[in-house]
Formats: C-alpha cells, sequence, structure tokens
C-alpha cells in the first residue's frame, strides 16, 4: 500500500529501480486514511475521535501527516467510504486526506536498452558481449530484483574515490578507512597512480539508470574501502 496525494501542494515522489508500481484496474480499497493536520499530535486525536478514527500515528517523517484507521469501513473494498470521505473534507482541521488503496508491484525487465549509462554497452561480460554472446549471466538476476541490495562490500586496495558520481550514492563509509594513515578516509593519494581500487569498486557497485560510466555487477550494494597504499610494479616478459 502507498500513499498518494491530492488537494495539496505537498508532494512525495517515490523512485524504484528494480520495481514499477502502479494501480489495480478495479482499484481495492482499505480502511486507512493518510490525512494531513497542521498543529501537532493532540490536534489530529481530536480529529480522529470526532469522527470515530483511531489515528496510528505520523507518517514516517512527515510532519503533521498521519494515518487514520476506522473500524466500521471494510478492510479490503472496491468501493470508496464516502461517508467518511465527506465528513473529513468538510473538517476545517483537514487540509488534505486520501482513502488508501492497494497498488500492483511488477519487476522491470532489464535489458540493455533500457540502461542509460553510457558504458554498459562496453560491459561485455554483463552484456551478452562476448564473442560468443556469453557473460556473466547477471541480467536474469537483476531482472528477480537482485541486485545486491543490503550487501555490504570492501575493496582492499590503494583506496577508492568516495565522491565519485557513480559511486557516491553506494558508498558506505562504515566499511572504509585508510590502514596505513589509520584514519577513516579512504581517498587514494592524487598522484595519477591510484586508480585501481576505485575501478574495482566500480565493477562490484557502480550505480545503474544514471549518466555516468557503467553498472555493477551489485548496482544496489553499499561499498566501502581500505587504502593500503599498495604500490604495483610491472614484471617485463618476452611474451607480454
Amino acid at each position: 500500500m502507498v500513499l498518494g496525494f491530492k488537494r495539496t501542494e505537498f508532494h512525495v515522489w517515490v523512485f524504484l529501480v528494480t520495481f514499477v508500481e502502479f494501480a489495480l484496474p478495479e482499484d481495492t480499497f482499505h480502511n486507512e486514511f493518510a490525512v494531513h493536520i497542521p498543529g501537532g499530535i493532540e490536534v489530529a486525536r481530536k480529529v480522529a475521535h470526532r469522527h470515530g478514527f483511531v489515528n496510528l500515528g505520523q507518517i514516517g517523517a512527515l510532519e503533521d501527516h498521519y494515518l487514520f484507521e476506522h473500524p466500521r469501513v471494510a478492510k479490503r473494498s472496491t468501493e470508496t467510504s464516502d461517508h467518511h470521505e465527506n465528513l473529513l473534507n468538510q473538517d476545517h482541521e483537514v487540509t488534505w486526506f486520501e482513502q488508501q488503496r492497494e497498488l500492483v508491484r511488477t519487476k522491470r525487465q532489464v535489458r540493455e536498452e533500457g540502461m542509460p549509462d553510457p558504458m554498459f554497452r562496453n560491459q561485455w561480460f554483463l552484456n551478452h558481449g562476448a564473442v560468443d554472446g556469453s557473460d556473466m549471466n547477471v541480467m536474469p538476476v537483476w531482472e528477480r530484483g537482485i541486485t545486491g541490495r543490503g550487501v555490504v562490500v570492501t575493496i582492499l586496495d590503494d583506496g577508492i574515490q568516495t565522491d565519485h558520481p557513480d559511486l557516491a550514492q553506494n558508498y558506505d563509509p562504515m566499511a572504509s578507512s585508510d590502514i596505513n594513515a589509520d584514519d577513516d578516509d579512504p581517498t587514494p593519494q592524487d598522484n595519477g597512480e591510484n586508480k585501481h581500487g576505485t575501478r574495482c569498486a566500480g565493477e562490484v557497485a557502480a550505480v545503474a539508470f544514471n549518466e555516468y560510466c557503467g553498472v555493477g555487477v551489485a548496482y544496489n550494494a553499499s561499498i566501502g574501502g581500505k587504502e593500503t597504499r599498495i604500490h604495483y610494479y610491472k614484471i617485463r616478459c618476452p611474451y607480454l
């Protein structure tokens, strides 16, 4: 169930990466009403009592927005409760309200053409780009909603660029530190050589559906870095 807003200048926009939600062809309404009542919890309690509602409390962090429930309204119905809507509509303490209804959730298909990330087309290991069409077979996993959400990964390398536009959204400072400097900042030394950790972090958890770079294999995972000042030495071989 989600909240819909009308008759107000306050709007809440919800963007979903893996799922899209839309109303059922025949809406199913509940006995709960989202209401906006300025003046605080005591005013909301009085309004609820006046019309026979139970105030279930404030809706998240939305100030002066409350969820009312009415015990005499059917918990599931294909029709709105016009009587109770009229009561709220005529109450001068209520600036906005809406009876809650069910929305259906469906998975959005993840296809290459649906990824706006500019370098995704070059990520052959994700988009069937190998010579024989092989890849890591992650797109069917993404379509099941498995995108790394709730997983924390730490890259032990030469640090990661924490403010990189394709990593900043997923950056987790609690999973990061500079081992050599004994602090919490994994930002690599800016000498033009320390890039490997940031690249590895991008392969794991680069944010999807944006205008930067490519896509991480677990693009909703949290990513951190441990800077170790690793030095790399190139070994010259006759066959390289």
